[in-house]
């Protein structure tokens, strides 16, 4: 029913009926993991990311865990927690522009455009040639070094 209630765009009553299943099941990870989409949808990154966080804790690597519980450490500006989790995914999916350009801009946003703009030659590197955000990521790091590609 959460499900049907998320599928339908109504995320209040989804975030509502995850958090009664979490009631008489906190144990339920899938559940958790939901809701914690949930959340991040609705831009509540604090709080996405304590559900996610115990999704991920509880072994769930699945359903965008990992990717949204970094991306929302970014979302928070805690930076350097964000950089920690995405270069592992980053590394091990460097073609993924979703988590590239969030691990570029935590870099940023620290203060180090070499590693922002290693990053995007990573993915430039990684992508496939018919890539549609490739022409995104050429323009960042353009932006970046200064240098045309």
């Amino acid at each position: 029913l959460a499900q049907a209630r998320w599928d339908k765009g109504d995320r209040a009553a989804a975030e509502a009926l995850y958090r009664q299943w979490l009631d008489f099941e906190p144990d339920n990870v899938g559940a958790r993991a939901q809701l914690g989409i949930v959340l991040f949808a609705a831009e509540r990154y604090e709080d996405a990311y304590e559900q996610l966080d115990l999704a991920y804790a509880a072994g769930n690597r699945d359903d965008g865990v990992p990717e949204l519980r970094a991306i929302s450490l970014a979302k928070m500006q805690r930076y350097a927690e964000a950089i920690a989790l995405l270069a592992p995914l980053v590394e091990a999916a460097p073609q993924v522009l979703a988590t590239t350009s969030v691990l570029a801009d935590a870099h940023l946003q620290t203060g180090d455009r070499q590693k922002a703009a290693a990053v995007y030659e990573g993915y430039l590197a990684a992508a496939p040639a018919d890539d549609p955000n490739r022409a995104t990521a050429e323009r960042k790091l353009k932006e970046l070094t200064g240098q045309p590609l």
